[in-house]
Parts: C-alpha cells; sequence; structure tokens
C-alpha cells in the first residue's frame, strides 16, 4: 500500500519554537501520542530524531500537570522560556541519549 506525506498537526507556537505532534507508529490514524512532541515536520515515532521528546522529561511547572494539554503546553513555555528546548530539541539538540 503505497504511503503519502502529511505535514503534521502544529500543536503550538512560542518564542519561535513550533511543535508538532508525533503520531504513533508515524501513522496519522494511529492517532497523536499523549506526551510526545516534535520540534520539526521530520520527527517521527522512534525516538532517535533530534526534536523529538517527551514532555515528562521537562522540569515540572507549579500547578502544571503532565497529564493534562494546558498543562503540557505551559511545561513546554516554560522550557522554551529558559532555554532548555529550542527548535532543535531538549538542550540544542542533546536529547538523544546517543548525543
Amino acid at each position: 500500500m503505497p504511503y503519502a506525506w502529511v505535514e503534521p498537526e502544529v500543536v503550538m507556537e512560542h518564542a519561535g519554537v513550533t511543535l508538532d505532534h508525533i503520531y504513533e507508529d508515524d501513522h496519522l490514524e494511529g492517532g497523536a501520542r499523549v506526551y510526545w512532541y516534535g520540534t520539526r515536520p521530520g520527527c517521527a515515532d522512534d525516538g532517535f530524531e533530534d526534536g523529538e521528546f517527551d514532555v515528562r522529561d521537562l522540569p515540572g511547572v507549579e500547578g502544571a500537570r503532565d497529564d493534562e494539554e494546558e498543562g503540557q503546553r505551559a511545561i513546554i513555555r516554560a522550557a522554551i522560556d529558559s532555554g532548555l528546548l529550542t527548535e532543535d530539541g531538549i538542550g540544542g539538540g542533546a536529547d538523544r541519549e546517543d548525543a
């Protein structure tokens, strides 16, 4: 069965960083992952690309729950504002264990 590239849904933009959903098994039909986001449209559901991250790996924000959408957005905004999360991912691309 042939596949076609579909631009991922933009979740939010903040301070020049655009975040997209990561889709389960990289298929739109699988639905967006709950905790995983990408800072680049090509991020995949494999955990090996710079720019992919799990919001639960970011420092918490008082009053923000990582299991709620608005809480995730607050945590992400704080990480961007602190410089921890950039368009290259956590730590400017150092979010991979092998980096």
